[in-house]
């Protein structure tokens, strides 16, 4: 069986999603800020080049529109195997598997059988701090479409203004619990008063509520 490692193939993945988007590898270097040339995008698609920083995964992910999973790992072929850590093998993985790691949505410990030789501090502490992330966002998501219902002349019902004040003030201290830094930038320190300035319904239903 052939291992690959991850890396692999990211110069064709890469032509592929900036084609997609109808951007040339010009566009495709002024879109990310200059932190990659034209010249070296044109060596990554080529192969000649494999490595690039996080700070450019991330910029090439976010101008092309695709999660940064998409261009990291070859998706393309979900059942060839990847080479994680050299000489590990524990280490080999699906591309399936090595996704849904990627995604959080399960631990190495679920997906790979046996023992591996660290603390299962970082392992437990990891997926919790992603988990609270996710539900921050998903709460400024809410807060933003109900300020576009209230918007629109739309009900909403104090009831929805509470549960979301409660599940703001519960993530802030699981952040804490967490160890994670919790000083809101001045945007996302406005929930509450973004909160406050939505005009509630007293009774009946809520609009989107079933």
């Amino acid at each position: 069986m052939t291992l690959n490692r991850s890396s692999r193939e990211f110069g064709k993945r890469l032509a592929k999603y900036r084609k997609l988007a109808g951007l040339s590898a010009q566009q495709l270097s002024e879109r990310v800020g200059g932190v990659l040339s034209r010249s070296v995008i044109a060596n990554i698609e080529s192969g000649r080049k494999s490595e690039v920083t996080v700070d450019q995964l991330l910029a090439l992910a976010w101008v092309l529109d695709i999660p940064p999973a998409v261009l990291a790992l070859p998706a393309e072929t979900p059942f060839s195997r990847v080479q994680v850590v050299d000489g590990e093998d524990l280490s080999v993985m699906s591309v399936y598997d090595l996704a849904t790691w990627f995604s959080n949505s399960e631990s190495l410990g679920e997906l790979i059988p046996g023992e591996r030789d660290v603390k299962q501090a970082a392992n437990s502490l990891a997926p919790i701090m992603l988990v609270i992330l996710e539900r921050f966002s998903i709460a400024i998501r809410t807060l933003g479409h109900l300020e576009e219902l209230s918007g629109r002349g739309g009900k909403v019902s104090s009831k929805q203004v509470d549960d979301l004040r409660e599940g703001f003030v519960d993530i802030l201290k699981d952040m804490r619990r967490a160890g994670m830094v919790v000083e809101l930038s001045p945007e996302d320190a406005r929930w509450e008063v973004r909160l406050d300035a939505i005009p509630v319904d007293g009774g009946g239903q809520a609009d989107g509520d079933d």
